[in-house]
């Protein structure tokens, strides 16, 4: 009779250590979801900037293709991202998680799915990989992408907004990120 009342005990005291840790262990895994997101968010970008500081590469203009920065150049005998990198993908069929769109000398990279549908964190995780920058921002119905943080301006304080270019193909309410 001991022996079950004590391992009816221990499955109690078990039971109320999960209950009290699992949020939390939870917690954890999705930050580091989102940590590993924007890593490859930050990788990605980093390489069209590679790609496009490379003098020998053509110079991109409008949205330039994955294949372009795996390509083996004698300037980057690996391609332009580091060894491993794998595109994140989304939906199905799977779609490529980020895009990209280059007028004249700017840099857009952008989400392909809306910002509230990326998991919880990957934004916060993003901007913060980052500083902060006001050039992270959401595209907006009217064609504009609106910074998601304040000037550090003296008050009043205000939210930068920038147009975005009209065949860059960005989804409304995308993440976006302006500048190279």
């Amino acid at each position: 009779m001991y022996p079950l009342v004590i391992s009816l005990l221990g499955a109690v005291l078990l039971a109320f250590s999960m209950a009290a840790t699992q949020p939390r262990d939870m917690e954890i895994i999705n930050q580091a979801r989102a940590d590993a997101m924007a890593a490859n968010f930050w990788t990605y970008r980093g390489a069209l900037v590679s790609y496009q500081n490379d003098p020998s590469a053509i110079a991109p203009s409008g949205t330039l293709p994955l294949a372009s920065l795996q390509e083996i150049t004698p300037t980057h005998p690996i391609g332009y991202f580091p060894p491993g990198y794998q595109m994140l993908t989304t939906g199905t069929p799977a779609t490529n998680l980020w895009s990209n769109y280059f007028q004249g000398a700017m840099l857009y990279t952008f989400s392909t799915i809306p910002a509230a549908k990326l998991p919880s964190g990957v934004i916060d995780a993003i901007a913060n990989r980052n500083g902060r920058s006001m050039m992270i921002g959401i595209r907006q119905t009217n064609g504009t992408m609106v910074s998601m943080f304040m000037t550090e301006a003296p008050p009043p304080k205000s939210v930068a907004t920038f147009a975005l270019p009209a065949l860059a193909a960005i989804p409304i309410g995308a993440l976006v990120v302006v500048g190279n």
